[in-house]
């Protein structure tokens, strides 16, 4: 039972921060739209806003999958059938978290230096 409590904090903590992924998202496209504003005539500039764009939409998606599984995951705490592979799935549901912050983090730096060389 004490596995199924610390699952079950695991998962509001992942959606926690999987919300602020998310708000940082909105945040980021707000920023690209101030880019193209400045640069709509350079086309290099144009590519990257492109770029920067289409990988946002990609890092949403994996949210919403992200999301979708946890939710998922706390569904099957509840249904004893399922009890067996919860921990497999638990475990490769927190590395994938662990992996998508990451991931999240490197682009944040990128995208960070290419929206400053626009101020």
């Amino acid at each position: 039972m004490n596995k199924m409590i610390d699952f079950h904090k695991d998962h509001r903590e992942w959606m926690s921060k999987l919300a602020f992924y998310k708000d940082e998202i909105v945040f980021f496209f707000k920023e690209l739209n101030l880019v193209f504003d400045q640069n709509k005539i350079n086309l290099a500039r144009m590519e990257f806003i492109d770029e920067y764009e289409a990988i946002l939409d990609k890092k949403s998606e994996k949210i919403k999958n992200l999301e979708k599984r946890i939710q998922q995951g706390e569904k099957d705490l509840l249904d004893d059938s399922k009890k067996e592979k919860l921990a497999k799935e638990h475990h490769h549901l927190h590395l994938e978290v662990i992996e998508f912050e990451k991931s999240f983090d490197e682009m944040k730096k990128g995208f960070k230096r290419f929206a400053s060389h626009n101020d």
